[in-house]
This record gives structure tokens, C-alpha cells and sequence, in this order.
């Protein structure tokens, strides 16, 4: 199976304040993600995390990640270190954005959403932002509890999927109701 997931900030403790999580502390938020991960994915499955790992030194970081299960790829955020330190944590792969193909269906895969229609939403990254006009559905992060669908935009942070990662199958029931642009 093929999970993707981003945003889990773990060890970052005004996340549970700025997001409106449902954790007392850090420690509680950091198992409860381990433990709703470990739930769905096995040693065999291929998970994607779309950046903004954790905020903790890369021995704790490396610690999380051999927590978890399954064989993780990382997109990075604006808050992930560079790719030689997130390899060195035990990522087996490191991209900034990626076409992938699952099951004849193409996704554009980035931690950023598409850029705003206007100011009145968040303008940063403006650099890292994939173009609309590049890509049939987006894959992405970044926004925390902001949106889940926009458009041709899958949001697949941790919190608005009730803190589990999704699974492939669960987008693509998304994209088939939703019809490709």
C-alpha cells in the first residue's frame, strides 16, 4: 500500500496552540501520531511525507522516524532541514517536488499548495509553489487544518485527516468523485 502524509511537526510544541490540536503535550501529540501511523502502515508499504517532519535535533528526528513504520520518502517544507541531514535521519529518499504516477493517475507532489487567487490567504513561498496550470491534481501540505479539497489539491496534513496518514486509496476516491481537470 502507498500512504501520504505531512505536517506532523513532531516535538513542536506551539503546534498543538497554532493548529488547534487535541494534545496536552508534546510528548502525547508525538505518541499519538506514532501510534495512528503504525495502525495503518506496515514494514512493506510506501509512505510519502510532504515536509515539516519535525522540529528536534537529528538524533531525535532519527529516533522518531525508526519509530514509525514503512519505507518513507520525504518531500521537504519549509521547516525540514536539507536533504543530506533528512537522508542522514534514515529518509530513503529526499525531493523538493515530483511527478508520480500510481495506478495510471498523475499527481504533482510538493509540502506547498498552489499560490493564492489573492492576498487575503497566505503569500509566502510564492518560489516553492507548483503552477496550477502544470498538473492535473496536486498532492500537498503546508496548510495544517486550513482546507482537505481545493480544487485539484489534496491537503494531506495530519490534520485534517484525524492525525493518521492517508492512504492511496482514500485520494483516489477523492480525484474519481471529483473528475480530473
Amino acid at each position: 500500500m502507498i500512504y501520504f502524509c505531512s505536517d506532523h511537526h513532531f516535538y513542536h510544541k506551539n503546534i498543538i496552540k497554532y493548529s488547534g490540536r487535541p494534545f496536552q503535550s508534546v510528548e502525547e501529540m508525538n505518541s499519538t501520531l506514532i501510534k495512528r501511523h503504525n495502525s495503518l502502515v506496515t514494514d512493506e508499504d510506501t509512505v510519502y511525507f510532504l515536509g515539516d517532519f519535525a522540529f528536534a535535533s537529528i538524533e531525535k528526528q532519527a529516533a522518531i522516524l525508526s519509530a514509525l513504520k514503512g519505507k518513507k520518502h520525504l518531500f521537504l517544507g519549509n521547516h525540514d532541514r536539507n536533504k543530506r541531514a533528512m537522508l542522514s535521519i534514515g529518509f530513503l529518499t529526499v525531493h523538493n517536488i515530483a511527478d508520480l504516477e500510481i495506478e495510471g493517475h498523475k499527481f504533482r507532489v510538493n509540502h506547498y499548495p498552489f499560490a493564492p487567487h489573492d492576498s487575503s490567504e497566505d503569500v509566502r513561498y510564492l518560489d516553492r509553489r507548483p503552477k496550477r496550470e502544470d498538473c492535473s491534481w496536486l498532492l500537498c501540505g503546508h496548510i495544517h487544518e486550513r482546507w482537505c479539497v481545493r480544487e485539484n489539491q489534496i491537503n494531506v496534513g495530519v490534520d485534517v485527516w484525524d492525525f493518521y496518514p492517508v492512504p492511496f486509496e482514500k485520494i483516489l476516491e477523492i480525484v474519481q468523485k471529483k473528475g480530473v481537470r
